[in-house]
């Protein structure tokens, strides 16, 4: 649960030793999408789509904690490999990237309901991250941004059966092309 990789087959298989010790039960498996950067610092393999493969033990509850109240202790700025070099954009960067672990957390409680959990995605309803972009389409540019934060909380706290209201999880503008002719 440090998101350790482990280099050498022997590494490998003293941690999985020590896992089947302490967990002799056939073991559960949660799946969390990870960001490009992050996914390089674990393996130096990224692809389309990535994804880290984590027990569903005790510890992932205090892990998926972390990721959401500290995820900067989780992944600290000097070990991204492709930090911007203009002060904007590397903030920029790396508050995205900080999100992203935000966001795995609150998936991973999806496993542990509980009232101190729900009282921690509660305020997470209203979480200003948002992400989005520009598409050309028929009716002109469209803009579609959204939640991804306020969006997982809704599902976990809906799948758990809590009566929350859903908050606002999509904005979208569209801008027309002018067809006026140039004075």
């Amino acid at each position: 649960m440090e998101l350790k990789v482990l280099r050498t087959p022997e590494e490998a298989i003293a941690r999985v030793k020590e896992f089947l010790k302490a967990n002799p039960k056939k073991a559960k498996f949660h799946y969390m999408a990870v960001s490009d950067d992050f996914a390089h610092q674990l393996t130096q393999i990224t692809g389309d789509w990535n994804t880290v493969t984590l027990p569903i033990v005790p510890e992932l509850e205090a892990f998926a904690k972390r990721m959401i109240l500290e995820p900067e202790a989780l992944f600290p700025p000097g070990e991204h490999r492709r930090i911007p070099n203009d002060v904007q954009s590397s903030t920029t960067f790396l508050l995205n990237e900080l999100d992203w672990l935000r966001l795995a957390g609150v998936q991973a409680l999806v496993h542990f309901k509980s009232r101190d959990n729900i009282a921690l995605l509660k305020p997470l309803l209203a979480d200003p991250t948002l992400w989005g972009q520009w598409q050309a389409n028929a009716e002109g540019t469209k803009l579609e941004r959204f939640y991804p934060i306020r969006q997982a909380a809704y599902e976990v706290l809906s799948g758990w059966g809590v009566n929350v209201e859903k908050p606002v999880i999509v904005i979208t503008k569209i801008r027309t092309p002018s067809h006026a002719p140039p004075p």
